[in-house]
């Protein structure tokens, strides 16, 4: 049950550091946190096996994010941030703002 656990938080740290912008870990890191207290808590954990292996979760997922962050920077992986959006024509070095919108259009 421990390795599973700490491998599904690693996991999961993973694939937000390779896809989603920061904010995102602190929402996962949460969750994590409720999850892992609810899994020892059925599990009979206790209050010190519980907390180390929450810290271990934690860890874990931290550790995952910070490599997936790396990976995705040094092998110039596309920014596939879930707050992208394309709003111009390819190859232009910055979003449009409204008025120059207005100016194409007239």
């Amino acid at each position: 049950m421990i390795a599973i656990l700490i491998a599904t938080c690693s996991l999961a740290g993973l694939a937000i550091g390779l896809i989603f912008p920061v904010w995102a870990i602190v929402v996962t890191t949460a969750a994590i946190a409720v999850f892992a207290t609810a899994v020892t808590v059925m599990q009979d954990f206790g209050l010190t096996g519980g907390v180390a292996l929450t810290t271990a979760c934690l860890a874990a997922c931290q550790l995952s994010y910070l490599a997936g962050r790396f990976v995705s920077r040094r092998y110039s992986f596309p920014d596939l941030s879930a707050g992208d959006e394309i709003d111009g024509d390819p190859g232009e070095p910055r979003q449009r703002s409204v008025a120059e919108q207005d100016h194409d259009d007239r």
